[in-house]
């Protein structure tokens, strides 16, 4: 069976996906096996960090160690944080600036949005299935794939791969069968991982204008941002239902629900998603027996 592994974007919910992963190791020692890592924004960090070699206890310690130096607030008017940081921090704690992604041990995609260079703005992949695509970097690819908007600005003419695959597991399917002629959909398994379902909502109708929708303020069951919420968080489901319906019995995905609104930036809430984490395998009981399951398959 062709194995991809799926990480969804969703910021420092990130926190909550690695430990699922290394419960998940602490299980079965299984990431080696996997064919192909496949992430969007924080999903792209994690992707590129496995492919890398790095394991899921140093991409904890990431989230735990420089969420709260990244989301501080930016001074200058714009972007609420400052990608300038962003990058430094990337290259000084996880990957060299030089590394491509044909350095990488294992094939791996992120998704990201190109808003330059082409007739109209698209979807754009990074990859390393071919030896052209290889030369990307790898800080750049992660950087254009979490660049979200009115969060960070746009880099080198991208913007979050998460507007368009904020869970990409679809995108690998497809990248695999593309590059692999000799595989079928019927040689493919996607295990798929979440940052955890928000308990996002809206009561009764809304007769918000734009600046409502772009409230920078999170209340209650309402995020920072709800257009951009509703944006990114709004493809998840259909892409889950879809992966289900193609591949039956090859798919699994963990999504442990929250019971309360973490959003991207709210680095203060590591702790809870690692208890969520923690917790998820006796009271999802069931799931959890399932993702046994596919990494022994």
């Amino acid at each position: 069976m062709y194995r991809i592994m799926s990480f969804d974007g969703g910021g420092v919910r990130g926190a909550l996906t690695v430990q699922l992963l290394q419960k998940l190791s602490q299980e079965r020692d299984f990431l080696q096996s996997i064919d192909l890592f496949v992430g969007t924004s924080t999903g792209a960090l994690i992707a590129l960090g496995l492919g890398f070699g790095m394991t899921p206890e140093e991409l904890l310690s990431l989230y735990q160690n420089l969420a709260q130096v990244i989301f501080q607030p930016y001074k200058e008017k714009g972007c609420k944080y400052d990608a300038t940081l962003l990058k430094q921090l990337m290259v000084q704690h996880v990957f060299p600036e030089s590394l491509s992604l044909k350095d990488l041990k294992k094939k791996v995609l992120v998704p990201a949005f190109k808003l330059e260079g082409a007739p109209a703005w698209t979807p754009h992949y990074f990859h390393n299935f071919t030896s052209k695509d290889a030369e990307a970097y790898a800080v750049d690819a992660i950087l254009a794939s979490a660049a979200a908007p009115l969060y960070f600005p746009s880099y080198q003419g991208f913007i979050d791969g998460g507007v368009f695959a904020t869970n990409p597991g679809m995108l690998g399917i497809c990248k695999a069968l593309e590059y692999n002629k000799e595989l079928t959909l019927q040689d493919i398994g996607l295990f798929s991982l979440g940052t955890g379902e928000s308990p996002s909502r809206i009561s009764g109708d809304t007769p918000w204008g734009v600046e409502k929708w772009l409230e920078a303020k999170p209340q209650g069951t309402i995020s920072t941002y709800p257009l951009f919420s509703l944006m990114t968080e709004g493809t998840v489901g259909y892409v889950d239902k879809m992966s289900q319906t193609l591949l039956k019995e090859r798919y699994c995905r963990l999504n442990p629900p929250l019971e309360r609104l973490v959003n991207i930036d709210d680095w203060e809430q590591i702790p809870y998603l690692l208890d969520k984490a923690n917790s998820f395998p006796l009271e999802h009981k069931p799931h959890w027996e399932q993702a046994i399951r596919w990494i022994t398959f």
